[in-house]
Formats: structure tokens, sequence, C-alpha cells
């Protein structure tokens, strides 16, 4: 297991994917119950010292608000794909981070479709939840992601993917 610290990136290997577990959140803890995962939390790091997280709203996050004893973090990495993919990728963050804010909402609804057993017809177009966020970038460099996974199923279609996406590392404070 490779520990870092998630500011340690090259702003040329960014953006890259980001998983979270945080031990003191209700909400995290239903998650990673019902989907019986370890996380329960996707975002994008586009920026050595900044997270894009969908929570409330899509937002810019400092990476030190995610440093905190109680939260764990894995991250993963995009090989083989070049330059200009990466400034895509990073273009359209960057563009969705300046949405209106009825633009960057939370789809709560599409959980309740997860809950349901319903996640492809239960949501609302407008709005993503955290993996729906990570969805779209990682579509944009070519991979044919489910569209609606779960933190769970996210983690495991990447870890399934040797050769496209690298285990960059583990975040965890004593």
């Amino acid at each position: 297991m490779k520990i870092i610290d998630p500011r340690d990136v090259s702003i040329h290997n960014l953006p890259r994917i980001g998983l979270s577990c945080n031990l003191h959140s209700f909400y995290g803890f239903g998650i990673r119950r019902f989907s019986k995962g370890l996380y329960d939390h996707a975002f994008m790091q586009y920026d050595p010292d900044y997270f894009a997280s969908q929570n409330a709203l899509f937002h810019s996050v400092p990476v030190e608000d995610y440093m905190k004893p109680y939260i764990k973090m894995k991250f993963f990495g995009f090989d083989n794909i070049n330059s200009g993919q990466r400034q895509v990728m990073m273009e359209a963050i960057k563009r969705d981070l300046g949405k209106p804010w009825y633009k960057r909402t939370y789809d709560a609804v599409g959980i309740l479709g997860h809950i349901l057993h319903m996640p492809d017809t239960l949501q609302l177009p407008i709005s993503n939840y955290c993996t729906e966020a990570d969805v779209k970038y990682i579509r944009m460099v070519g991979h044919n992601i489910p569209s609606h996974p779960s933190v769970k199923r996210l983690n495991r279609w990447l870890i399934d993917r040797p050769d496209d996406f690298s285990k960059d590392g583990y975040y965890f404070k004593d």
C-alpha cells in the first residue's frame, strides 16, 4: 500500500479520480452500508490543492478539507491518455464549477433510485450525485463506463482496468 500526500502531484498528472470514506458522516455510513463498499464519495482532483466535489453543490474544495483523521482517501490516475485529453477534462471540470448554482445541485432523487434499484430510471437529468460527475469526465477520454455507478461499483470498475488507471495511492492520517 502506497501512502501519499494528495498535494504532492504534478499538474501534468491531473485530473485524477479520488474516492473517500468519511467515518464521521451519517450519510457516508448509510452509503457504505447500503452498497457494502469501503468508500462513500467520489471526486476529481483537478489542481494539487483542490478537488472538484459533488456535495449539495458541485464545487471546488481545498484538499486540506479532506485531510482529516476520520477521512480515508484512495486515488486513481489516468494512464494511456495524452496531454490534450487531460486538458479537455480539466477545461470541462472548470467550466462545470463555473455553472450557475441550480445546474450544480445534488441529485438526491438519483440516490433514491439506487435505494429502489432503479438508478437508470429515477434521477434528475440536470443534477448529479458524486459518481455521475466523475463518469462524465471519464467518458471524455473514451472509456465506456456505466452511467450511474455506486462508489463501490466505480471503485471496482477502476480496479478492473489496471492498464488504463493507475492506483496512485492512499491517504489517511493516524
